[in-house]
This record gives C-alpha cells, sequence and structure tokens, in this order.
C-alpha cells in the first residue's frame, strides 16, 4: 500500500517524537545517575525535555532525507 504525502508527514513527525522522547529519558537517566535523586525537581525534568521546536526541527530533519533519498 502507498502511503500519501500526509501518512508520510505523520510517520516522520512521530519518528521524531519517539526521536527526542528517547533523548530525553537517557538525559534524565544520566542526570539521576550524576547527581543526588533528591535534587532531582520537576523543574529540573521540565529543562531536560523538548519543546515542540526540538521536536519539529527533529522532523525536519528525516523529512529531508526522505525528500532527497
Amino acid at each position: 500500500m502507498n502511503k500519501n504525502a500526509y501518512e508520510i508527514r505523520l510517520e516522520v513527525l512521530q519518528m521524531a517524537h519517539a526521536d527526542e522522547d528517547r533523548r530525553f529519558s537517557e538525559k534524565l537517566s544520566v542526570y539521576y545517575q550524576e547527581e543526588n535523586k533528591e535534587q532531582v525537581t520537576s523543574n529540573t525534568v521540565d529543562s531536560l525535555f523538548p519543546d515542540t521546536n526540538a521536536v519539529i526541527a527533529r522532523a525536519d530533519k528525516l523529512y529531508q532525507f526522505v525528500n532527497n533519498g
């Protein structure tokens, strides 16, 4: 089954979101290992959490590969 452009964009966005979520999990894990767990606050988690711009930037990078591939 061939996918239309919207389906491809959605998949790329989902992949970008998954990538950024994985990076967030890795950063948080490293932070937990390096810092005292009691020092981890919601502000710490918020500062490590990727914002929408990070997800969109990752999606753009992935989509460029699709377009140029």
